[in-house]
Order: structure tokens, then sequence, then C-alpha cells
């Protein structure tokens, strides 16, 4: 008499991640979480300035991609954009809406520069005390010291610059697609995909569709 065994499928267990935080982790989580926020933000939207290059440039992305790491500064790659763009692009409107955009950037930029290149001071219990950035001046001292102490109001202020650029994306996204229409810019790949998808589309909001 043969017997059969059904097999049963195993329930999986939950996976847990462990976040190593160093410190005083009821004090310094909140820092960490914004500041990486505003780091992902950030590398966002400046991916979308690559997808800008792209449309000025016409080549395959990884083509591109030569190009944009051959720049070793962000301002240097927004400048090599807003110079392209002034050459390439007859819609005078459409070149001030680049160069504006690039300017925010720019603004926006300066939150997400001083928390990533800053130096942190701990409390004697690791809590994070203040920050403190360093920048060289051509007059007066030649090194001018900015600190902030990591407060609810330091909190607030990395919060706030994440949440607009964030926002600040939906706007590049526009621009991107009005480049594509006015150089004749079909479709473009984007880095590393195959070469039948599309940049990501960026859903339209209420208020972008006419009733």
């Amino acid at each position: 008499m043969s017997s059969f065994t059904p097999k049963l499928k195993r329930t999986p267990k939950p996976r847990t991640a462990r976040l190593p935080i160093h410190g005083k982790a009821d004090h310094n989580l909140g820092f960490l979480a914004a500041i990486g926020g505003l780091v992902v933000n950030w590398s966002n939207n400046e991916s979308v300035f690559l997808a800008m290059l792209q449309c000025l440039l016409k080549l395959d992305g990884l083509v591109v991609s030569i190009v944009w790491h051959s720049q070793r500064t962000s301002k240097a790659r927004l400048d090599l954009i807003a110079r392209l763009s002034r050459q390439q692009i007859q819609d005078t409107s459409l070149v001030e809406d680049i160069e504006d955009a690039i300017s925010k950037f720019s603004g926006l930029s300066r939150t997400r520069n001083f928390f990533c290149h800053a130096t942190y001071e701990y409390a004697q219990d690791l809590s994070l005390l203040t920050a403190t950035s360093y920048s060289l001046a051509n007059e007066g001292d030649p090194i001018r010291r900015d600190t902030k102490p990591m407060n609810l109001a330091t909190l607030n202020e990395i919060g706030h610059a994440s949440v607009q650029l964030a926002e600040f994306n939906r706007g590049l996204w526009k621009l991107v697609r009005r480049m594509e229409a006015a150089l004749g810019v079909q479709r473009l790949m984007p880095l590393g995909a195959p070469s039948d998808n599309r940049l990501p589309e960026v859903p339209p909001s209420p208020t972008d569709t006419a009733p």
C-alpha cells in the first residue's frame, strides 16, 4: 500500500532589517532619516538634469553618461546644460525656464550640501549636538564657519528642503517633455535600460489637466 505525503507550502518568515544608529537613537534617528530623505530627493532631481542632457545631445544614454561624469561637479554639469540649451533651443521662454530651474536647484542644493559635508559634534550622551560647515572666502577670514544646533528648528529646515525638492521634481519632468518636443526627440533610453523602454512618465495632477 503506497502512501502520499502532501507538500505543504511553508509560511515565509517575516524578514526584519536592522539599522545601526550611532549614539542616542531617540534623538539621532530623526536627523538621520531626514538627511537621508534630503539626499535621495536631491539625487532624484539631479538625474532629471541628466535626462535633459540626453535631450540636448541626442545620444545614447551611456555616451551621455560619459559626458555627464566627465564634469566633476554638479555646478559644471548644470552650466553645460545651460550653455547647450542656449545653443540648441530656439524657444526663448523654454530656455529661460530651464535656466530658472537650474537656479532654483542650485538654491535648494545649499541645504543638502551643508549637511552632506558638515562636521558633526556629539554630546556626552552621544546625541547629535551641532553640525558645522566650512567655506572658503576671498575677503576677510579665508575660512568661514557656520554652525547649526541639531534641534527641532534644524530638523524642520531639513524636512522642508526635502519636501521642496520632491515637489520640484514634477516641474523638472515637464521641462524634459517640452525639450523633447522642441528638439524633436521622440524617445530616450534611460541609462542601463533596454532600448524599448521609455523614460518614466509622471502622471498629471488634477491642476495639469484642463476641464
